[in-house]
């Protein structure tokens, strides 16, 4: 079994199996005992998970865990478009904030799981390398503003203010760093 190293600059319907893991078919002899190596590479930290299953029990084990994401995403949809419709109906900068957020926030756990390249990105496996600065820019600055703007932190209370003010600039500068 050889992944090259360019596996992960491919779309992703040229993956040798279509699934939102990296799964591959090892193909082994009866009765002779063998040896696998595995080289993985990566500029980001990342989990890796090393799981050896029969085709039967990975078909079980995808549909538990599409069950799990797919309610997950119901739930983060359901709270989008009721916030939506509060939003529009108050006029509230606090909810875009909190729009930006959840729509965030569910990218960057499908993004983890593989499921955004799966279905959001599947021609476009350059956004795999940038994922981490657009979900920093994503979430982490709106939960701050959302918080601010909840809790009604105005210029006149300074020190919150430049609190959070300094945090937003912080992860935006993390974010181009790293």
């Amino acid at each position: 079994v050889l992944l090259d190293s360019g596996s992960m600059n491919k779309p992703f319907y040229e993956r040798p199996v279509k699934s939102q893991n990296w799964v591959f078919e090892l193909k082994l002899k009866n009765d002779r005992v063998s040896k696998f190596y595995i080289m993985a590479h990566s500029v980001h930290p990342f989990y890796f998970p090393l799981m050896i299953y029969s085709k039967d029990k990975i078909i079980e084990s995808n549909l538990l865990n599409n069950l799990f994401w797919g309610l997950y995403i119901g739930v983060i949809l359901f709270a989008f478009i009721y916030n939506l419709f509060i939003g529009i109906f108050l006029r509230e900068r606090v909810y875009l904030y909190y729009l930006i957020y959840l729509i965030g926030s569910a990218t960057f756990y499908l993004g983890l799981n593989g499921y955004a390249f799966m279905l959001i990105w599947p021609n476009m496996p350059l956004l795999n390398t940038y994922f981490h600065f657009l979900m920093n820019i994503a979430i982490s600055p709106m939960a701050v503003l959302f918080s601010m703007r909840f809790l009604n932190i105005l210029k006149q209370q300074y020190i919150q203010w430049y609190i959070g003010k300094g945090l937003v600039a912080a992860f935006i500068l993390i974010a181009i760093v790293y």
